[in-house]
């Protein structure tokens, strides 16, 4: 999918790790405590970015404390958002059915 890691709590996708940076998911309450330390969005490629994860900033990773609370906070995001599609209303859900299969417009050889 991105070429890195995730991380999971149980089922949970809370983070990301690519290359050499860390990536949490944000909500948009947290979103700001990454954006006014500069931190960007992770962008897989030149052609897709991911506004719900962002780097994790390096003083944040240098202090276990910090980076467990962030942690913490980052699963609480993503539990969030699993919370909000399980309550969805069952009409809003995209639902996959199959196709029904085509028939030959070939007329049988058995005639």
């Amino acid at each position: 999918m991105f070429g890195g890691f995730g991380l999971y709590c149980g089922e949970v996708f809370f983070g990301i790790v690519s290359n050499t940076s860390l990536f949490f998911k944000v909500s948009a309450d947290t979103r700001a405590d990454y954006e006014t330390r500069g931190m960007k969005p992770f962008s897989p490629n030149a052609k897709q970015t991911l506004f719900s994860f962002y780097e994790v900033p390096i003083e944040i990773l240098e202090e276990a404390d910090q980076l467990a609370r962030w942690a913490r906070m980052s699963i609480a995001a993503a539990r969030s958002v699993l919370g909000e599609r399980s309550r969805a209303p069952v009409g809003s859900r995209v639902q996959r059915t199959r196709s029904p299969r085509r028939t030959s417009a070939r007329p049988s050889a058995r005639q």
